[in-house]
């Protein structure tokens, strides 16, 4: 073979070699593209998972809201007492009544309400005649009167301002006709909290109370007036006020929700747990606002 034929066949070679290595590389960046896409499709599929967890995470905390306070005065005021009292003085030629508040319970398979002793217990103010006590969406009225003190009132045996009115099983004969609201009488047993009802925990300065109970100008109905006449003529509802735990006063807490007069021996609910804390007993006032003062119930009540 001559001289110009092996040159012809090299160059053939080198060409057909050149074209290999292009369809070579041509291929590899094809296998990228494709390898690239498939990536690219696994991570766009994996992409909404994280979302997801993130929205179970905020639809699982919504649960834990706390309860309104709208919600905690209405679960509570059917167990709220509206207590009269009243004392027959001969010097004053009248009727002295002290009014106060309560919360209804079960202790020892018993309705009772437990209020403050100073609303129950008033000797200087003459002749004990009796307690008349009242429930919100209530058509009856109860009276515990001076015969029956001695067995349905008694006091706390550590002296604490606290005193307790029991009723018996035969709750009708403690009844009384001369109040009609024209609501569905409930019984005292359905009114009545049962164990559930007492804080478990103490409470810190800070932490959210609720009073609710029946202040002499917030709304409660008076049985008597001071000259003695009786007025019946509206229900009586329960008043409630927010504040916080301002500090403590030896056994006692002090907070800065409003504390009047007939709001002794309410209830002072702890706002976050929805538990009854104790019992708002008085206040102090300062030179310009007032502490009230509340009883805790692990002073009285032990659990």
């Amino acid at each position: 073979m001559t001289t110009s034929k092996w040159f012809g066949v090299a160059i053939i070679a080198v060409v057909l070699i050149v074209i290999a290595f292009l369809i070579g590389q041509n291929s590899n960046n094809q296998n990228q593209t494709a390898s690239s896409s498939d990536n690219t499709n696994q991570q766009t599929t994996a992409a909404p998972t994280q979302p997801q967890n993130v929205s179970s995470q905020r639809t699982v905390s919504t649960t834990n809201t706390p309860k309104s306070l709208s919600d905690i005065v209405t679960e509570w005021r059917k167990s709220a007492a509206d207590i009269e009292c009243e004392w027959g003085n001969s010097n004053l030629g009248n009727y002295l009544s002290v009014s106060g508040s309560g919360l209804l319970v079960t202790l020892n398979s018993q309705p009772t309400v437990i209020t403050n002793r100073h609303v129950v217990d008033y000797p200087a103010s003459g002749s004990f005649d009796g307690c008349t006590i009242k429930f919100p969406d209530d058509s009856w009225s109860y009276f515990i009167s001076a015969q029956d003190s001695s067995r349905n009132i008694s006091y706390d045996t550590n002296n604490y301002d606290v005193a307790y009115l029991t009723f018996p099983a035969d709750q009708t004969q403690y009844m009384t006709q001369d109040v009609k609201y024209g609501f569905y009488a409930l019984t005292l047993d359905t009114r009545a909290r049962n164990n559930d009802y007492l804080c478990s925990n103490s409470l810190a300065i800070g932490d959210p109370v609720v009073i609710i109970g029946y202040p002499a100008y917030g709304g409660s109905n008076a049985i008597f007036n001071a000259n003695g006449n009786g007025d019946n003529s509206t229900p009586v509802e329960v008043t409630a006020t927010e504040g916080i735990i301002s500090g403590k006063s030896g056994i006692y807490y002090t907070t800065s929700a409003k504390i009047d007069s007939g709001n002794s021996g309410g209830l002072a609910i702890d706002e976050t747990n929805d538990c009854y804390f104790g019992i708002p007993t008085w206040d102090e006032s300062g030179n310009f606002e007032s502490l009230g003062r509340i009883l805790p119930a692990s002073t009285f009540l032990h659990y």
